[in-house]
């Protein structure tokens, strides 16, 4: 990360009155990472060192997958869900590392997900596209990397997959990509947001995040507690200052 883009981004945080972004989190010292839990930030993190290497996958509904390492994209997404599904301790490096294809309840935890799109690719790292499916997505102890490269957002939420969106653990590292988180409701009806923990590495193109009501539907944020900028150096984190909660 360039050192000027960091500074812009935090002229602009600053600009916000104190009271938007200065609020204390449970987690008292602003330094300490420890409340942010055991997130990986490498594709090499030890970890990982135990998994087995796969082929792009389709889990079927309810599927589980665990101790995966991927770097296949297959013809859609490296994993590619049914309705429901758990993904635990893997790591992928492809074009687009996860996609959500149906309803019912997601489990990503422990894993470090990296997207690097390619010519005309609109890559996201995790995309919900499943038009009228509701569920629910929770992530934790993960690392969302992305690039600027026929990149769009680290996780994606919209083309009216609905329901509820709970990050806990998280650091979005952002190497230019859109956004590092993007979530829209649709007529399917209202989203509810539960972020704790979570960080965001710039830069981003436009912002940390974005959410944007659609289809006289909103998002709804249930939880915003300890959410972030962080710079990294060296695989290792430092905490910035507390984004403001955005409605």
């Amino acid at each position: 990360m360039r050192r000027r883009d960091f500074i812009a981004f935090l002229g602009a945080a600053s600009a916000l009155p104190r009271a938007a972004w200065s609020q204390q989190a449970r987690c008292e010292a602003a330094s300490d990472l420890a409340c942010f839990g055991d997130i990986p930030v490498s594709y090499d993190d030890d970890r990982f060192k135990g998994n087995a290497a796969s082929r792009a996958l389709k889990l079927s509904s309810g599927g589980t997958v665990s101790n995966k390492s991927i770097t296949q994209t297959g013809s859609i997404a490296s994993i590619v869900t049914g309705d429901g599904a758990t993904i635990r301790n893997c790591r992928v490096n492809s074009r687009e590392c996860v996609r959500i294809g149906g309803g019912g309840v997601f489990l990503i935890d422990h894993c470090y997900l990296e997207a690097l799109g390619v010519e005309s690719d609109h890559a996201d790292v995790i995309q919900a596209y499943s038009p009228g499916s509701r569920g629910t997505l929770k992530i934790s102890n993960t690392g969302i990397a992305t690039h600027g490269t026929a990149a769009n957002v680290g996780v994606f939420i919209a083309d009216n997959w609905t329901g509820t969106i709970d990050l806990e653990n998280v650091a979005f590292i952002g190497g230019g990509v859109n956004y590092g988180l993007r979530i829209h409701p649709d007529a399917g009806g209202d989203n509810i947001i539960r972020l704790r923990n979570v960080l965001f590495i710039p830069p981003f193109r436009y912002a940390p995040y974005l959410f944007g009501n659609v289809g006289r539907q909103k998002n709804i944020i249930e939880l915003w507690e300890n959410v972030r900028i962080a710079t990294m150096e060296n695989d290792r984190l430092a905490l910035g200052p507390a984004l403001p909660k955005p409605f």
